[in-house]
């Protein structure tokens, strides 16, 4: 099971509690560990699964999360727990709003997996709006 500079496990191995004991009394870092799944194509083809109108919504919600987030560590300076969670609050708020709007109105597609989409892209583009923001004025 341990390889040199790294340990493999497959979708085969149910020795869990033996990689514990190894990572935890392992004298130093090992350089890798690579868990391997039989059809090494399955997370390429998961993304390819995403429809187009998916990536739409999850690359809105990058721009929009970071511009709130931006926004957010402007209202409130100094607190970045606060300008999170208001910026997370919105973000959900907006995406899954303009998803019931649909639904009321009649008007576009309803489904619920472009509001988790835009979440999603939110909470990524709230990582990158904090980072920069932390990264310009903060440094």
């Amino acid at each position: 099971m341990a390889a040199s500079g790294g340990f493999y496990l497959t979708q085969d191995d149910n020795d869990y509690k033996q990689f514990i004991l190894w990572l935890i009394l392992l004298p130093e870092a090992p350089s890798g560990i690579y868990i391997i799944f039989p059809g090494g194509n399955f997370y390429r083809e998961m993304i390819k699964r995403i429809t187009p109108d998916k990536w739409k919504h999850f690359f809105v919600g990058i721009l929009m999360g970071a511009v709130l987030q931006v926004a957010g560590e402007l209202v409130f300076p100094g607190r970045l727990l606060s300008a999170t969670l208001m910026t997370l609050a919105v973000v959900v708020a907006v995406s899954y709003g303009f998803e019931l709007l649909s639904l009321i109105t009649g008007r576009g597609h309803y489904d619920i997996m472009d509001a988790v989409a835009s979440i999603i892209g939110g909470i990524t583009g709230m990582l990158l709006g904090g980072g920069i923001y932390h990264w310009v004025y903060l440094s």
